[in-house]
């Protein structure tokens, strides 16, 4: 399914489970020429959320029995967090599935403000943790599109240079006194991906430890995104501010590390 934003052609393609894809056609002729976006989706970006239901008629939908219900409203809200942000859409922790069809307002914190918009849910599941969804913006204001765009730009420079090199590391999981081993997947000075033999759930706190060349880095962050690899874990982790000596210190190690390939 295709939706049309824009009278000049802009159209925002229905979510996959592995992700969004957001994409300009412009019609020549009775052809389509297309221009792809550099930026058409910032994976594991963690951004506070907040879904609401439009209303008494959609508050019993299926998988809405754990959120709040508004006693103005009598709709039901869920406070929640994104994996996936992109000009199209998000992909949002759930505490169950939704139905595909789903139609829900959304409040997404933008660099501190709260950007409205209506989206409909594309596709749902459980995964090990609680579930997800992708939900497709099927209503939103240019200017808060602009701020998205902006937003998704400015985290893409955070996390550059990107290195995809395996670091012999360990992570300790908030609130847990055992280190595990594990190897970094993707490093950058914002986020960095590991592999590990455990499943972390989403929004943990962890820290990681990087070993290279005899000297140790500690990283801390938490946990975006958890995917299964066989019979190992890809654990997405975003980096908390730290201090400018350590972030300084592994930004050039990012760096010199690109520059040798």
């Amino acid at each position: 399914m295709v939706r049309g934003d824009q009278a000049h052609g802009c159209q925002s393609f229905a979510p996959g489970e592995a992700g969004w894809m957001s994409r300009m056609t412009l019609p020549t002729c009775g052809v389509f020429a297309k221009f792809t976006w550099s930026l058409p989706v910032f994976r594991s970006t963690p951004l506070a959320a907040v879904l609401r239901t439009n209303g008494v008629a959609d508050s019993t939908s299926p998988g809405t029995e754990k959120w709040t219900r508004n006693r103005l409203t009598g709709g039901l809200c869920l406070a929640t967090v994104t994996e996936d942000v992109s000009m199209g859409g998000v992909r949002l922790r759930l505490p169950a599935p939704l139905e595909a069809g789903t139609r829900l307002g959304l409040t997404i914190d933008v660099a501190g403000n709260g950007e409205e918009a209506v989206g409909e849910v594309m596709h749902s599941r459980t995964d090990e943790f609680s579930a997800f969804a992708g939900v497709a913006f099927t209503m939103i204001d240019p200017q808060t599109r602009a701020r998205l765009t902006r937003l998704i730009a400015a985290e893409e420079r955070r996390r550059l240079p990107n290195v995809r090199v395996m670091y012999p590391a360990t992570c300790l999981v908030g609130g847990e006194g055992e280190a595990w081993e594990c190897s970094t997947q993707e490093c950058t000075p914002a986020f960095i991906r590991i592999l590990i033999r455990r499943p972390i759930a989403p929004t943990k706190d962890v820290s990681v430890t990087i070993e290279k060349t005899g000297s140790r880095t500690r990283l801390d962050g938490h946990v975006v995104t958890c995917q299964p690899v066989r019979d190992l874990w890809s654990v997405g982790i975003q980096l908390d501010a730290t201090d400018a000596l350590i972030a300084a210190s592994w930004t050039d190690l990012l760096t010199h590390e690109r520059a040798a390939r």
